[in-house]
């Protein structure tokens, strides 16, 4: 067998330093490999949502929690803007609102659906739009999935 023909994967625990190693010789290995990590992932991402939410209880009304071993804990509260099209097209010209604003496809593809069940757009709408879409490639990547 070839280094070609296996491949060592190594997880290391940055905190504990503890390692764990995945050794791949076929593509069954390596399927079974990907499968657990994604259910290891997942797990560890519902449990760090507990564990924040424990945090967050314990914490009471303190904005920040400080550990004594070089780690503190910093409640964190964040929003986001939605900048408001015809506000920003006071401001700016047609050519440049088009390169700062992006249709969202599935939001679109609702719309229209919605407006064809209200016959206020012919029943070929979608399909015209999606044929008419402008294409780009996106990198390759393996996707494993539930058949």
């Amino acid at each position: 067998m070839t280094a070609k023909d296996q491949q060592l994967v190594k997880v290391v625990n940055k905190l504990t330093g503890e390692v764990y190693e995945i050794k791949l010789t076929n593509i069954q290995e390596a399927e079974e490999a990907y499968l657990m990590l994604q259910g290891m992932e997942g797990a560890i991402k519902r449990a760090k949502i507990k564990v924040l939410a424990f945090l967050d209880l314990q914490m009471g009304s303190e904005e920040k929690w400080d550990f004594g071993d070089g780690y503190q804990a910093t409640r964190v509260s964040g929003y986001r803007r939605k900048y408001q099209k015809p506000i920003v097209a006071q401001y700016l010209d047609p050519d440049q609102l088009d390169l700062v604003t992006e249709i969202n496809g599935t939001k679109l593809k609702d719309l229209v659906k919605d407006l064809v069940a209200e016959n206020k757009l012919p029943s070929g709408a979608w399909k015209d739009i999606e044929a008419k879409a402008e294409i780009t490639p996106i990198k390759p990547y393996i996707k494993i999935t539930k058949a």
